[in-house]
């Protein structure tokens, strides 16, 4: 489905997380399917109200660990986000939700879809369950995600 994509930074990676977090962004926009303009995929939650019926918005990222290894500095980075999708009622807005977390996890375990990123997993955050960005009358259902990143870059 998305074999096309050979995507990537354009350069030698230093390691650093905005590289890292606008790498993820940049790859993720190219789903067009979802994310129709790049405002939709970012680091700013004022635009959610804009027009469009899917978001992902990024925070920053934590470290879980990091090594040198020989000739390669091995990073694992968490990146929480909170994908967004418009809500109309609870029979049209949950399966087009779980449709998009799927294609987003077949996306980021396509082989090198980000160059010297190596994405391991899209995982729900633990204890963090589907809301409502306004429980009385909602426009978007927001679900916490973790886009548990490997990254290798060579020192």
């Amino acid at each position: 489905m998305y074999s096309g994509f050979q995507l990537g930074c354009g350069m030698t990676s230093a390691g650093t997380s905005t590289e890292c977090i606008n790498a993820v962004m940049d790859a993720l926009r190219t789903l067009t399917i979802y994310f129709e303009k790049p405002k939709q995929v970012s680091l700013n939650r004022a635009d959610l109200g804009l027009g469009a019926d899917y978001w992902i918005f990024f925070s920053t990222d934590n470290f879980t660990s990091s090594r040198l290894d020989n000739r390669q500095r091995l990073y694992q980075r968490n990146l929480p986000c909170d994908l967004c999708v418009r809500y109309k009622t609870d029979a049209e807005s949950y399966p087009k939700l779980n449709k998009v977390i799927d294609d987003l996890d077949v996306f980021l375990r396509t082989p090198r879809v980000i160059k010297n990123l190596n994405i391991n997993a899209v995982r729900m955050l633990a204890n963090a369950p589907l809301r409502q960005d306004t429980p009385d009358n909602p426009q978007f259902l927001v679900k916490p995600l973790v886009i548990n990143i490997e990254q290798i870059v060579n020192t």
